[in-house]
């Protein structure tokens, strides 16, 4: 491939799990570079035009600063495995993240993005195995890991859900900028906190799912779900994808839900699997 930006590090998703806020983050600090556009989404069509353009957008980083690509379009369903092939030809020495939350707020939180345009569409259209190739495929974490772990070495890739943010602050930011060779830098809460409120203003409220559609989404995501958290050596009940979870109705369960209702993280054992990556 002909000439490319210095890119270290790619956060290759999942959409809506937090990659807008560790971008907020990780570019904050001062040996990072902020990129002109934080989803560039090269891979997706490394065509010479787009390469012109991914040139660009990081020719600023005159220093040298470790830079990164933001773009979680590379963590979707079976494409993955080919953007992962294409990244890791270009970028062998490169660093991967995987961002994961429960996957029903994963669904949702996307469908939400997706209806603020003029097409609008149904929950139940955007999870459907025919329909909702684009929220519906966003939320198999596991065939996504699966499909950079093909093509990466372990210790180059870093996963864990966004929960731990919460659970495991401390552990968790640690464990990340290690991972990324960085020093430590305290500002991640105030940035996350800021970042809940950007571009919700237009977006529909959270939609009233019917439980036939919930027993089928919670079946079709379930044995990836619980692949994923294995690999992390966290429990399968680590989130909960039932049709009675909270998760489907109210907008405000998050991490405290899980922490005030004690399901608790892998301990040392989840830690001592991301540690391995150094």
């Amino acid at each position: 491939m002909s000439e490319l930006p210095k890119v270290d590090f790619f956060v290759v998703g999942v959409a809506k799990c937090g990659t807008s806020s560790l971008f907020e983050y990780l570019t904050g600090h001062k040996d990072v570079f902020k990129p002109r556009i934080k989803e560039p989404g090269f891979f997706l069509d490394p065509s010479e035009e787009n390469r012109i353009k991914y040139l660009a957008n990081y020719e600023d980083n005159t220093a040298g600063l470790l830079a990164g690509d933001f773009s979680p379009q590379y963590c979707n369903g079976a494409s993955s495995n080919t953007t992962a092939e294409l990244i890791k030809a270009a970028y062998p020495n490169a660093k991967v993240i995987l961002l994961t939350r429960n996957p029903i707020e994963c669904a949702i939180s996307n469908w939400r993005m997706k209806n603020t345009g003029a097409i609008k569409y149904s929950f139940e259209e955007s999870v459907d195995e025919v329909k909702g190739n684009i929220v519906r495929r966003r939320c198999f974490f596991n065939q996504c890991l699966s499909a950079y772990s093909e093509h990466f070495d372990d210790r180059q890739i870093l996963t864990f859900p966004i929960e731990e943010l919460t659970i495991n602050f401390e552990k968790t930011r640690d464990v990340l900028l290690n991972f990324l060779g960085l020093s430590k830098y305290d500002e991640v809460q105030k940035i996350l906190q800021k970042n809940r409120t950007i571009y919700r203003n237009n977006r529909p409220s959270k939609p009233n799912v019917g439980l036939d559609c919930k027993r089928a989404f919670a079946n079709a995501v379930r044995e990836d779900a619980t692949a994923y958290l294995e690999s992390l050596g966290l429990p399968e009940d680590y989130w909960d994808i039932s049709v009675g979870s909270p998760a489907w109705s109210s907008s405000e369960f998050k991490t405290k839900d899980l922490i005030e209702n004690k399901t608790t993280s892998g301990g040392k054992g989840f830690f001592k699997r991301l540690l391995r990556l150094r």
